[in-house]
């Protein structure tokens, strides 16, 4: 199911990573979504919240693997398996 941007910006946290993990239309972009399950920061930000900042901001999640730099600019927020979860 491919939704506007404007319908997806109106979603809450927890509906926006069901919507990315399960029908959003890019399987790749969805399974580095779904790196977020669980993640639970020192400040107390969830997955959810971390991607519902994203979409709000215009920021796009991504994952530098095997020792690829994380790209000037760009935050990184967990490891994961061989590699870094961030946005930019």
């Amino acid at each position: 199911m491919e939704l506007t941007e404007d319908q997806i910006k109106k979603m809450d946290k927890e509906t926006l990573f069901t919507y990315f993990t399960t029908d959003y239309p890019d399987e790749e972009y969805g399974a580095i979504v779904s790196l977020l399950f669980g993640y639970y920061d020192e400040k107390g930000k969830t997955g959810e919240d971390i991607l519902k900042f994203c979409i709000d901001n215009g920021k796009t999640l991504d994952v530098a693997y095997n020792g690829a730099e994380v790209p000037s600019g760009a935050t990184a927020l967990i490891s994961v398996n061989d590699g870094v979860l961030y946005y930019t």
